[in-house]
């Protein structure tokens, strides 16, 4: 069984917010998020709240309620969701307390988990909601005119 670094509850919040992303500035229900996601609906709503909570999201209570993005999609980085989501994500306890090894000094594996581990932090850092909608949006574009279809030639991320 492997071990996972990113967690489910941290990939369905990313998926959260891009389902909202997509909805504008259109307050919506927790069931549709949760349906678009393919989640339960308390699952949807225990991340939907998390986010809430650290400023990702607004949460709007009541029958007309639901959730709204907090932030544009392109200030909402990968690596601040897992945070959130997961706290600290490590590739390996030495890289953040070196003092847990005894063999820390000059530890030749220790180093390589180190470069990982900031080469993921980097990448989850510099990757946007924004960049995957742009990628979607181009993706879809690409699929549009290899079928032959004209009809939606749009970059609109809002379209995904």
């Amino acid at each position: 069984m492997a071990t996972q670094i990113i967690r489910r509850h941290s990939d369905y919040a990313i998926r959260a917010l891009l389902f909202l992303s997509g909805c504008e500035d259109t307050v919506t229900p927790c069931a549709e998020i949760a349906k678009a996601c393919a989640i339960s609906k308390s699952f949807a709503y225990k991340i939907l709240n998390k986010l809430s909570r650290a400023g990702l999201t607004q949460s709007f209570p009541g029958r007309p309620g639901g959730f709204l993005l907090a932030k544009k999609p392109q200030d909402i980085s990968l690596y601040e969701v897992i945070q959130v989501m997961q706290g600290s994500t490590l590739i390996s306890e030495c890289v953040v307390t070196p003092a847990c090894c005894g063999r820390s000094d000059g530890c030749m594996v220790s180093e390589k988990w180190h470069v990982l581990h900031q080469m993921m932090i980097e990448f989850l850092s510099s990757t946007s909601l924004g960049n995957i909608l742009n990628a979607m949006a181009h993706t879809r574009l690409i699929q549009s005119i290899h079928n032959g279809d004209q009809s939606d030639l749009s970059l609109n991320p809002k379209t995904v």
